[in-house]
């Protein structure tokens, strides 16, 4: 695993699924404020997690195994990454394989997918992406998982197909065969495109808000005491508020009763059995652990990630 090779100023293929609001981990505005940050000389280099580690101390495996899967035979010591010739977007590639001209046919017994079609001419070169995952063994991976990044690579590279080969649990391999998508390939121009006029204007143009978090960290300094006249009809949108909070505290009521109607039947059990249904009703066991000094923290704010509204009175 030599790391990654891109830029932080521009579009890379790993990033891909952020941009383009694919990813449940990272949303395009979290993107946008890191990159951004970076341009600006106050960017911070992430060190990564367990998980990661083992993904890159595993990769080299995973590779060498699916390939043998494959019958090919793959380069792995990449120094250089793979930079599209007219669009702002380079790769970094796990490995790399000479296909030979070779055909693979869809085959899920042997933990071989070829998206799209029941088979696949492995025409020249092509790119070899490694994940690891502990999530169970999919028929199609989701888009954020390496299909959407083996399509920017082999838009990079000029590469006619690429090989996602994904280890589930540390006990299920499958290897995914792609082409070019050219949907795909339309949409990732796109983002791409969209990112570099972001990062190259000279205020910060955030993308749609993806959620209530994403606004609190779009809107972080919350320095503007003094109320703003919102847009008309938005009175509609408070009232409506409103009634959904008092419905969902009615049900989260209702719910509260139900539940304490059922554990009262269960008593001591921690399952129980009503026609088709199932409840459990676990014990959760701690163990014990020494006393912890909490360490000092600085002061500092965070934006709220929710709003409060009320009905004022008149009179």
């Amino acid at each position: 695993m030599v790391g990654k090779l891109t830029s932080n100023l521009m579009c890379s293929c790993s990033i891909l699924p952020y941009v383009m609001g694919l990813s449940p981990y990272k949303t395009p505005n979290e993107q946008l404020l890191e990159m951004w940050a970076e341009k600006q000389g106050e960017g911070k280099e992430w060190e990564g997690n367990e998980s990661t580690h083992f993904g890159n101390v595993l990769e080299p495996i995973v590779l060498t195994e699916g390939c043998n899967r494959l019958g090919l035979v793959p380069e792995l010591d990449i120094t250089e990454p793979v930079v599209h010739p007219t669009l702002p977007l380079a790769g970094s590639l796990d490995g790399r394989a000479d296909g030979k001209s070779m055909t693979i046919h869809h085959d899920p017994s042997k933990g071989i997918y070829v998206v799209g079609n029941s088979r696949i001419v492995l025409d020249g070169i092509g790119v070899l992406e490694s994940k690891v995952t502990r999530s169970r063994a999919e028929d199609f991976p989701p888009m954020w998982r390496g299909p959407v990044q083996v399509q920017g690579q082999m838009m990079c590279g000029g590469y006619k197909w690429a090989a996602l080969i994904i280890l589930y649990g540390g006990v299920e391999m499958r290897i995914f065969l792609f082409t070019l998508h050219a949907g795909t390939e339309k949409s990732i121009t796109d983002a791409c495109l969209d990112l570099d006029r972001r990062l190259n204007a000279d205020e910060i143009e955030y993308y749609d808000l993806a959620d209530a978090a994403d606004a609190a960290l779009v809107y972080s300094l919350g320095d503007k005491e003094e109320p703003i006249d919102l847009p008309a009809g938005f009175d509609i949108l408070c009232e409506e508020y409103l009634l959904l909070k008092e419905k969902i505290k009615e049900g989260s009521e209702a719910l509260g009763v139900l539940t304490a109607e059922i554990q009262r039947k269960m008593g001591n059990h921690t399952s129980g059995l009503a026609g088709n249904y199932r409840v459990s009703w676990p014990v959760k066991k701690y163990r014990e652990q020494p006393e912890k000094i909490v360490p000092a923290k600085p002061a500092h704010q965070a934006r709220q990630k929710t709003i409060s509204v009320k009905e004022m009175k008149n009179g």
